[in-house]
Formats: structure tokens, C-alpha cells, sequence
């Protein structure tokens, strides 16, 4: 419908039709909300799992691992996910943990 507006996640949007015969539809940017940053909220081994809860960010989300703060290399330990959550097996290694967005 002219002039109806929808949102698509942080960004308002307006329908309008162009002007051409070809029926051309135009989406209009009216606002963006400012995302919230991807930060992790807890992280607990009580379950015998390294479990992940965080908030934030755009979706698809992957949990990455390294061994070392001084190892530049950051090893995925998820698959993509729109969760804001993980349960990973816990191993013996110490680790250091990140989730990154929008991948």
C-alpha cells in the first residue's frame, strides 16, 4: 500500500511506487535504531559444558575459542546461529572465548 511503512530489523522503512511504467516499488529508509552491541551476558561450566549466553549484535552468530591470549589465531567452535546462546563440550585446555555477529 502507498505510504505504508514496515520495519526490517533496526531499519524503518517506507513503500512508495515509482514513477516509471515499469511499476517500480521504492523502499524509503526512514529511521534506524541503533543496535544494541553484541555482548556475552554469562559463561558456565556447572553443566560440564562450557555454556554461552549473550545479548546484542545481528545475527548469524559464531562462538570462536583460542588457547592463548598471544595467538593471534581464533578457532570457530560453533556453527552458525541465529541463538543467542551455546553449550559447547568442555575440554581440558584453558581457553578464551568470543562470540562474533553478523557472519
Amino acid at each position: 500500500m502507498e505510504g505504508a511503512s514496515l520495519t526490517v530489523g533496526n531499519a524503518s522503512l517506507r513503500i512508495n511506487y515509482g514513477l516509471s511504467k515499469w511499476n517500480d516499488v521504492v523502499l524509503t529508509v526512514t529511521g534506524v535504531t541503533a543496535l544494541e552491541p553484541l555482548s556475552i551476558t554469562s559463561i558456565d561450566t556447572a553443566s560440564g559444558n562450557v555454556d554461552l549466553e549473550w545479548v546484542g549484535g545481528v545475527p548469524f552468530y559464531v562462538v570462536e575459542k583460542k588457547s592463548s591470549l598471544t595467538n593471534g589465531t581464533w578457532t570457530a567452535v560453533s556453527a552458525l546461529s541465529r541463538d543467542m546462546s551455546a553449550s559447547l563440550p568442555a575440554d581440558t585446555t584453558n581457553g578464551f572465548y568470543r562470540v562474533t555477529g553478523g557472519n
